[in-house]
């Protein structure tokens, strides 16, 4: 919603003048910014046509002073801007045919001129924002050969500073990680040996801090002024800030050997040059920094296909059996895996795994259980068995707090018959044409109890049936109406299409199951006969 301001008076409340408690000395000035908006605003040629216009029209000058943001704003968004205006009536000339229209239709004139002021404002700064954001997408990269380095950039931005308003030092003054002392880390025209010298505290540093409130210092005599603390034995200095847009970073300081005076434009020229700082140093940040993560993403990426390449993708040769399965991951590591091989004795191990943990941790824990179920396995045992060693196992290689899902099944393929065990969040459906049935089981996650016994459990899978294991992740998706999945809803999609295989059943059920919230897995075993 657009608001607009105007003031029918002939003074307008922005022009009062406010009364200061000590007057400032001629030998210090500070420089404050004016509002970048107003004055983009007034170099508009189109507002003073305007308001010349106006005046012809009205007899009623109308004066624009500029929009003014109307409330604060979170980062990404425009603010909504009034625009101020007033009203004064306008010099007659002799001509006294000279029209002056009634103040009160003026008044409702100036209104909506100052409305679409403000939207015009608004739209302004809306170009300008987007026109930023697209400049900001530029990557930040660095070249093999870079014209030089950080410290040679500092040096050579100093000396440009200080001889383009004729001085003879510069020093740049960074802050510490508890913003409490500065210390020089770079300068020109001085001993290299003032780099050795300990850091300057913060407090009582007046001119450091009145600069970085946003000000620039002029010293016109440190002699007069020396509680203002200039960390040079010069006879003019500037102070001004080194700052990005939300943290301030130091100050940079610029010593004149002759007492002199510093105008607004050079103040400006150094303030350029502090930003130059600011960006050089910021860059150099970001450049560190996006080394360090590309390192990471390529150590994560060889970390998830290392993951990857430990599925089983070839389903095991068992008569009258189909076999599909697939695990997802929601991020780069996944805390979950399936497994499916045919053991000593000539029947179908199944298993579906879930780490209880997230990122680096979850890939480490899942890898861990794959490596003792597989070690596990090799061993005569029988599904509750093979999750009490490995619950046994978790248990005594973690400092504590690790625990996993995991549900484990041995089929008979002769005869359809799985026994199984299962501990925490893992569930499995046996779908039928006649209907469904849920393998529940109800345990604990392993590796919360180091005597833990869990009961072997029996199903059979009938002829045409088929066995549903799936991880909890699969539950924290939603179909097309917005509801989770659960057991129930699974086992009717797929019961709708038990003629398919299983490769097809996996496939439509990843479409339907849609975008990956949490990691999931899902194994499908179809006796066919």
């Amino acid at each position: 919603m657009l608001a607009a301001r105007w003031e029918p008076r002939g003074l307008c409340p922005r022009s009062w003048c406010v009364p200061v408690a000590k007057q400032i000395p001629q030998y210090l000035k500070l420089h404050v910014e004016d509002s970048a908006a107003k004055a983009a605003a007034k170099g508009l040629s189109g507002i003073e046509h305007l308001c010349r216009t106006f005046a012809n029209a009205t007899g009623w000058n109308l004066i624009y002073d500029g929009p003014t943001p109307l409330q604060s704003h979170g980062p990404g968004e425009v603010p909504l801007s009034v625009a101020s205006l007033m009203l004064t009536p306008a010099e007659r000339p002799d001509d006294a045919t000279f029209p002056r229209a009634p103040r009160q239709h003026v008044e409702q004139l100036a209104a909506a001129i100052a409305a679409t002021l403000g939207e015009l404002d608004q739209l302004r700064q809306a170009l300008i924002a987007r026109e930023a954001e697209l400049a900001a997408g530029v990557p930040v990269t660095q070249c093999d050969d870079e014209a030089a380095h950080l410290a040679a950039r500092l040096e050579a931005t100093l000396t440009a500073g200080a001889d383009s308003v004729g001085a003879q030092a510069a020093a740049l003054y960074l802050l510490d990680e508890g913003t409490s002392q500065l210390k020089l880390r770079a300068c020109v025209g001085l001993p290299k040996t003032r780099l050795l010298d300990p850091a300057r505290p913060l407090r009582g540093a007046l001119a450091d801090l009145e600069a970085l409130l946003g000000h620039a210092v002029v010293l016109e005599d440190t002699e007069l002024l020396a509680h203002w603390r200039c960390p040079e034995d010069y006879a003019s200095a500037v102070c001004v800030p080194v700052s990005t847009p939300t943290t301030p970073l130091g100050t940079l300081w610029i010593f004149s050997e002759q007492r002199r005076d510093f105008s607004p434009q050079q103040t400006n020229i150094l303030e350029l040059a502090a930003g130059r700082i600011a960006a050089d140093l910021e860059r150099e940040v970001l450049l560190t920094a996006g080394t360090q993560t590309r390192a990471l993403e390529r150590e994560l990426h060889e970390a998830s296909r290392w993951q990857e390449e430990r599925l089983p993708t070839v389903a095991p040769l068992v008569d009258d059996w189909e076999l599909a399965g697939v695990s997802e991951a929601a991020g780069q590591l996944s805390s979950e895996f399936f497994d499916w091989s045919v053991i000593s004795d000539g029947n179908l191990a199944l298993a579906v795994a879930d780490a209880h943990a997230r990122g680096v941790s979850a890939g480490l824990s899942a890898a861990a259980l794959q490596a003792a179920l597989k070690a596990h396995e090799v061993h005569r045992h029988d599904a509750a068995k093979m999750l009490e060693q490995i619950n046994e196992t978790l248990w005594t290689t973690s400092p504590g707090g690790q625990y996993a899902s995991l549900l484990y099944g041995l089929v008979t393929p002769e005869t359809g018959v799985i026994e199984y065990a299962a501990a925490g969040r893992v569930s499995a459906v046996v779908v039928h044409e006649a209907g469904h049935i849920v393998l529940a089981s109800g345990a604990p996650p392993l590796g919360v109890d180091l005597d833990m016994r869990l009961n072997l459990q029996r199903h059979v899978i009938p002829a045409g049936g088929l066995l549903v294991v799936a991880s909890d992740g699969v539950f924290a998706s939603c179909d097309a109406a917005g509801r989770h999945w659960d057991e129930l809803a699974l086992a009717e999609f797929l019961q709708r299409q038990l003629h398919l295989s299983t490769g097809e059943l996996l496939a439509r059920l990843r479409h339907a199951l849609g975008t990956c919230q949490a990691d999931r897995t899902v194994l499908l075993a179809k006796r066919l006969r």
